[in-house]
């Protein structure tokens, strides 16, 4: 069982860049299958610039119990910094259900334990 974030304006598809999330969606994925947490409102404490630290830590720590984050698109900056901190950042454009179907198929076979 693990946590995954997912940046989507309309809970069906992986749409929106990691830095243009107001918020994330977070899911619950185990063998039997897919959980709805959250929708977790990004709250930056910095408003005037989306892309320093300050701002990163507070996203971070709004993700802080989740293994990956499924994004449009990441910049390398931000996504080495979720890496550090023990998230993956994964750049798709698929619907939900298709990441979901994936990640479940792969817990019942073995062939992942955890992202």
């Amino acid at each position: 069982m693990y946590r995954i974030a997912i940046a989507s304006s309309n809970g069906e598809n992986v749409d929106l860049h990691f830095a243009q999330a107001a918020s994330f969606l977070i899911y619950e994925i185990t063998k039997d299958g897919v959980d709805f947490i959250d929708d977790r409102p990004v709250v930056l404490p910095e408003k005037e610039h989306v892309h320093n630290e300050e701002n990163m830590d507070a996203v971070i720590e709004l993700l802080n119990d989740c293994v990956a984050v499924f994004v449009l698109k990441i910049g390398m900056r931000s996504s080495r910094q979720l890496y550090a901190r023990g998230l993956k950042s994964f750049e798709v454009s698929y619907p939900l259900h298709h990441i979901f179907r994936t990640l479940v198929d792969n817990l019942q076979r073995g062939k992942i334990k955890v992202l």
